[in-house]
């Protein structure tokens, strides 16, 4: 590597000398080559290194592939690809034809909750609001939720995410659906009749505001249900909710999602699925030029109708000589 590293030096120190045009360093190929060569190396104390793992770029910002720049890794679930993401819209009304209302084309690294709004403003724009959006599980949080039904008087209807406290996946034990919180006085009571000592409003990594409530250390030491309560040594509970809005929709929404009534309603998403199967299997989820690649985006705009799903898909990059070929595989 560190021969790699000295041979992209020199071409580089030759490609911005003074004799060198600058009509060659005005071409992709070599900003592509500048990009890579700054992203993987860098002078440390008068010596060239190979950037450690901390000291890499953004996943979303990394380049990967010298024929596309802007193509990169994604996971979703237990599926791994190189490429891009695209998300489908089309109507889902049961007496009438479903048709595609939007395509977006986004980086593999952006999640599908990233999404969400702006496939709304989208459809917003054109005059194709649905007054119901079926959304598949990774679009969908108790803010969303929220915004649409405040915001843009839209339905969602989606799973949003399981309780994955260890007190619920055990089956046991006291999880943040056990305790009583009463917003007004800021104090939560726990199972055993014991109330919080602490309220401490705060904001999550992703900056959405929070609440900490801490419950008294010497109630959590003394209780005789500590150990259906938390697996710490010594500290009391803590408690992490959300607004009280979004904590009485998401506990709402996880009752509801339980439901034949809602099973029953969001199988109406279940024919995007064939758009999936359609787009691969027949159309070979071609992209046909590569501008469609470099702005990332394709529409179709066909007549609405009230309910709409979405959910998204990889894109596979294909090798050199197809490399205006976008393949497509359901996760």
């Amino acid at each position: 590597m560190g021969q790699i590293g000295q041979d992209g030096l020199r071409l580089l120190s030759e490609l911005w000398g003074e004799q060198t045009p600058a009509s060659l360093r005005a071409l992709s190929e070599i900003e592509g080559l500048r990009k890579t060569w700054t992203q993987q190396f860098v002078w440390q104390e008068g010596v060239l290194r190979l950037r450690n793992k901390d000291d890499l770029p953004p996943a979303h910002l990394t380049v990967r592939s010298p024929y596309d720049h802007d193509a990169h890794y994604g996971h979703k679930r237990d599926l791994a690809w190189f490429g891009y993401k695209v998300h489908f819209s089309e109507t889902c009304d049961e007496d009438l034809p479903h048709l595609l209302t939007h395509v977006e084309m986004t980086d593999a690294t952006t999640t599908d909750m990233e999404q969400t709004e702006a496939i709304q403003q989208a459809l917003q724009q054109r005059g194709l609001s649905p007054s119901e959006h079926l959304l598949d599980a990774g679009y969908v949080d108790a803010g969303i939720i929220l915004h649409n039904r405040e915001q843009q008087e839209i339905e969602v209807i989606g799973p949003v995410s399981q309780n994955n406290q260890w007190q619920a996946k055990a089956g046991e034990g006291y999880d943040l659906a056990s305790f009583s919180i009463d917003w007004q006085k800021r104090q939560a009571t726990c199972p055993q009749g014991n109330t919080s000592v602490k309220w401490t409003p705060r904001t999550d990594q992703h900056g959405h505001p929070k609440v900490a409530i801490r419950f008294g250390l010497h109630d959590c030491r003394a209780c005789p249900a500590r150990p259906q309560c938390t697996r710490s040594a010594a500290a009391p509970r803590i408690l992490a909710v959300r607004t009280q809005e979004e904590f009485e929709v998401l506990q709402s929404a996880r009752k509801l999602q339980d439901t034949k009534a809602f099973r029953a309603r969001y199988a109406q998403r279940s024919g995007i699925e064939g758009t999936h199967s359609q787009a691969v299997r027949s159309l070979g989820l071609v992209a046909h030029g590569i501008s469609v690649c470099r702005k990332r985006h394709c529409r179709m705009c066909l007549p609405l109708q009230p309910s709409i799903s979405s959910v998204s898909m990889p894109f596979w990059r294909g090798k050199r000589q197809r490399r205006r070929a976008l393949h497509a595989s359901l996760p």
